[in-house]
């Protein structure tokens, strides 16, 4: 089921395709007596519910590209680093400022985490308000493959915590991991 993971507005109205996919239901169950038919749409259902939201620790510019250096990345959020490379897009990503301030002034950018690879990059010349040390980087729609499609322990960082908004308050589901927890069922 399609997910607009990059354009805004463009999401799959599944009521509009209904219509359809029960004649294809029905075109199979006349070829398969007794079959049952499952359309997992777990994505669909889950893709917008989930925020992956990292801290921005410095910033820096390599020749003509300005680089927000975060505290996550890849090991947090896989699908965002990805997606970007193989598909050439951004997720649909948003800034927060540590000082409730409010930022019109936008900036190109690309955002990367704080592994030592490449590949860690959850934005790549992406444009967005002007962001600096303390302010959040929120990369949306990744609630069916945030955490769980993510390399959690890749070179030995930490796993972040995951948080739960519920009934106009919030609650933490998972603890930010330590580092002694990659010793966890180690033989010493």
């Amino acid at each position: 089921m399609g997910i607009g993971y990059v354009h805004p507005g463009k999401e799959l109205i599944l009521s509009s395709i209904t219509g359809e996919l029960q004649k294809i239901v029905d075109s199979y169950r006349a070829l398969f007596p007794g079959c049952r038919v499952i359309v997992e749409s777990g994505r669909y259902l889950l893709a917008m519910s989930g925020y992956y939201v990292s801290k921005v620790l410095y910033k820096k510019r390599i020749k003509d590209t300005i680089y927000l250096i975060t505290d996550g990345g890849m090991n947090h959020c896989f699908i965002a680093t990805v997606r970007g490379r193989l598909f050439d897009n951004n997720f649909i990503m948003s800034v927060i400022k540590h000082n409730g301030e409010t930022s019109v002034e936008e900036e190109e950018v690309s955002i990367a985490g704080p592994l030592c690879t490449p590949d860690d990059q959850t934005g790549y010349k992406i444009r967005l308000p002007k962001a600096g040390p303390g302010d959040l980087i929120c990369v949306h729609r990744v609630g069916a493959y945030g955490l769980s499609f993510s390399p959690t322990n890749f070179l030995g960082h930490e796993a972040p915590a995951e948080v739960l908004l519920c009934d106009n308050g919030y609650r933490v589901i998972r603890q930010r991991g330590k580092t002694s927890d990659l010793l966890i069922n180690q033989v010493i």
